[in-house]
């Protein structure tokens, strides 16, 4: 495990994330942190998890062990905070508050656990940024990372020119399986053969236009499979609002109505299908066939014709 080295284990949380009470008992949060780290090596890959382990249990390494272990924490504490709100008894589920304690509403309540998200999203980023920067062995063989092999999008600064994300790592690879899978359904029957041309590592001066509007087709269509697919929850709180015209700056619990996903859905899609008439324009531009005569000049003194045996 990445945490609890010599019986410390709720020091270290506490340390870690300045949240969790370090008079706590660690056994009660070490399953929650052992779900937390397989999910997490879902997303950055076995490899890395395992390297921060081995890092943790030689004190080796620390700037890999604490951006390993920081969304661990955090997601950990999220799902065993929301346990341990009511608690669970042999007489029943019950609620206690001493003198000086005051049970919180629903809407603290709510605000809490998305704050508690918000940072383990901003903890995946900081973990994605700095497995990039220092190109981690385990990181690239990761199932997300080697999505970019195949993207014509190849980094956050790439996607933002098309479309903000706050600098979002985690939602920048989260987004890379759609886009390529935007690529193999759309994009490539709509290039042809001009498709291998964009798709390499260096893209002629000519075919950078092109590049440029199968990058904006590509991000518009993933983001669109994304509001259609995921629940709001899987976006960070800066881009989910974007779903909510309405919305004001207050209320955090608030969750986007049907009408207004709809209404963002639809926005989204007029996007989409705009960049996928722009890459057909341009394409249409670059036909070398444009003006390639359909048939040969028809002159009268050349004329043949056989008149048989």
């Amino acid at each position: 495990m990445l945490f609890n080295k010599n019986d410390n284990g709720a020091v270290e949380l506490y340390e870690l994330t300045g949240t969790y009470c370090p008079s706590n008992n660690f056994e009660a949060i070490a399953g929650e942190l052992n779900d937390a780290a397989r999910e997490v090596a879902n997303l950055v890959g076995e490899g890395v998890v395992s390297a921060a382990k081995e890092a943790y249990a030689e004190d080796s390494n620390a700037e890999l062990v604490k951006a390993v272990q920081l969304p661990i924490a955090c997601l950990a504490m999220m799902r065993y905070f929301r346990q341990t709100t009511v608690l669970h008894q042999d007489s029943g589920r019950k609620i206690t508050a001493g003198d000086d304690e005051k049970v919180p509403f629903e809407w603290m309540i709510d605000r809490d656990d998305r704050a508690m998200q918000e940072k383990y999203y901003r903890s995946l980023d900081a973990l994605f940024a700095y497995l990039e920067k220092n190109e981690i062995q385990g990181w690239k063989e990761s199932y997300l990372r080697r999505n970019m092999q195949f993207s014509i999008v190849k980094d956050i600064h790439t996607f933002e020119s098309v479309y903000p994300i706050e600098q979002s790592y985690y939602l920048f690879f989260m987004l890379l399986p759609l886009i390529v899978e935007v690529q193999t359904t759309k994009l490539k029957k709509a290039l042809g053969d001009a498709w291998e041309r964009i798709s390499k590592d260096s893209v002629a001066s000519e075919d950078e236009a092109l590049l440029y509007c199968a990058r904006r087709a590509a991000v518009l269509g993933a983001l669109v499979i994304a509001v259609e697919r995921w629940s709001i929850e899987v976006f960070p709180q800066s881009i989910a609002r974007r779903f909510m015209p309405t919305y004001q700056g207050n209320r955090a619990n608030k969750t986007a109505s049907t009408e207004e996903m709809e209404w963002y859905l639809n926005k989204l899609k007029q996007q989409s299908n705009e960049a996928m008439q722009d890459l057909l324009s341009e394409v249409a531009g670059q036909n070398r066939y444009e003006d390639y005569p359909l048939l040969p000049e028809n002159k009268r003194s050349n004329k043949f014709f056989n008149g048989g045996c």
